[in-house]
């Protein structure tokens, strides 16, 4: 330290001026002095706490995904602004990708997770009793006058698994990650006058389902209502069917129990109450008409599963036997039952499986198992064959159609009891039993199955 007062004097003006230097950079330089705060991608990192604050990810996700929807005038919450263009995907030419883009994202149904799949204990619904629609008439007319065009159609059907609250099993994954697999299996597999046959799924679920079919084109219409109160609560087991090209004549939902099929009881030894769907389409182009049931069987009742097929075939016996429609019906669903089991020998009394009817020409996909299992459990243990999709017992391969192809005049003169089994072949084009499991996880438990019939007339015209 200097001793002379002036020199002291120089060294703390000197100080002083460093001082104000140092003083002024850092006013000039605002915080970037300071401890750093900097933008990782759109949320912010903070390089004093080495974390990012859930304050700072709520109000990053507020900025980037608002959570209060607006609604437009007729009540339906509007969908959020869509992002800036993906760099990945420009303009979408690339159609859904791996890296959604938010405005490319399934539609989730916001708070609607609560709805009940199954009542729960201790807890009392009042039993709905819905009224047995009237039937529609005079469906028999075209085949009565041998007017029948040829149509070639696909039955759908896949238990996707219901997506409600409870604990996710192992391997399964969230419904917001499976819908997106699901509906694209739908649609890519959708060919001209398709219907879908979906069991296990709650009301939000097929909300979401018909908002991804619907996204380009609103085509699809559905009918299925809840098991627990016949409208929006438990598991539905829907008929989704394109309304370009088929027009719904007739609906109806019936319980699978003992004491009244139309009051929402359980039946039997069954676990819960159980349901079957039946839609009555007429194809718009052809005029042809198909009768279409949709159920899901108990899982652990056995009287339950044999009286639920025989309900079942009662409605469809009923169908024939009212004379006013002798159009083929179909049963499609998950029977929670072997192929061997004897309420599936029932049905076949009546019925015919339709996997029975291909060959190996016209047969896809896998040949054993419909339950997988989300870890592939089920698989490695044998495998188990529980969904169906029966046709009527008249029905043919695609090889014999033709075989027996008569006149005109034959034709004119029905000798079987059933005019359309006179008039009309009904063939199974193709089965296949489809692939469930993308990117190593799988969509379902169950996989879906797919069945093309061709209705044709052995009339000469």
């Amino acid at each position: 330290m200097p001793s002379s007062p002036k020199a002291r004097l120089r060294v703390l003006s000197l100080t002083t001026l460093v001082i104000l230097v140092v003083l002024y950079y850092i006013k000039s330089q605002g915080d970037s002095l300071l401890p750093r705060k900097e933008p990782l991608g759109n949320l912010v990192f903070d390089y004093d706490s080495y974390k990012i604050s859930e304050q700072q990810i709520q109000n990053q996700k507020e900025q980037i995904y608002p959570t209060k929807t607006e609604s437009s005038s007729s009540g339906t919450p509007t969908s959020p602004p869509s992002p800036q263009e993906d760099p990945d995907n420009p303009r979408k030419f690339l159609g859904d990708i791996d890296a959604v883009p938010p405005s490319e994202a399934p539609p989730i149904s916001p708070g609607k997770k609560a709805l009940l799949g199954v009542p729960p204990q201790n807890f009392f619904f009042k039993t709905v009793v819905k009224p047995e629609p009237s039937t529609p008439k005079q469906l028999s007319q075209p085949l009565e006058n041998s007017n029948i065009k040829p149509l070639n159609f696909r039955i759908y059907s896949h238990n996707i698994k219901n997506g409600g609250t409870h604990e996710l099993i192992p391997g399964e994954l969230s419904w917001e990650e499976r819908v997106k697999d699901i509906t694209s299996s739908m649609k890519f597999h959708s060919s001209e006058n398709t219907i879908f046959t979906l069991q296990e799924l709650y009301k939000y679920q097929l909300m979401d389902v018909l908002s991804q079919l619907n996204k380009f084109m609103n085509e699809w219409a559905f009918y299925g209502v809840g098991r627990i109160n016949g409208d929006d609560l438990g598991e539905l087991v829907p008929i989704i069917y394109n309304s370009n090209h088929w027009d719904l004549l007739y609906n109806d939902t019936f319980w699978l129990n003992d004491k009244d099929p139309r009051s929402s009881l359980q039946g039997w030894d069954a676990i819960y109450a159980r349901i079957a769907s039946v839609v009555t389409l007429r194809h718009k182009q052809s005029n042809n008409v198909i009768n279409v049931f949709n159920t899901h069987f108990d899982h652990v009742g056995t009287a339950a599963k044999m009286g639920s097929s025989e309900l079942i075939l009662s409605k469809v016996n009923k169908i024939v036997k009212s004379g006013e429609n002798k159009w083929p019906s179909f049963i499609a669903g998950d029977f929670n039952a072997e192929p061997n089991d004897a309420c599936i020998k029932k049905i076949k009394e009546s019925m015919t499986d339709s996997v029975a009817l291909a060959t190996v020409g016209n047969r896809f996909g896998h040949t054993k198992s419909t339950v997988t299992g989300f870890e592939g459990e089920v698989l490695r243990d044998g495998g188990q064959n529980i969904d169906y999709i029966f046709a009527p017992k008249y029905t043919k391969r695609i090889d014999q159609v033709g075989d027996a192809a008569g006149s005109k005049s034959v034709c004119e003169k029905s000798v079987k009891s059933n005019v359309f089994e006179e008039k009309a072949d009904l063939a199974l084009a193709q089965f296949g039993m489809l692939h469930s499991k993308f990117n190593g996880r799988y969509m379902s438990d169950h996989r879906p199955i797919v069945a093309d019939f061709v209705i044709s007339s052995k009339c000469q015209q």
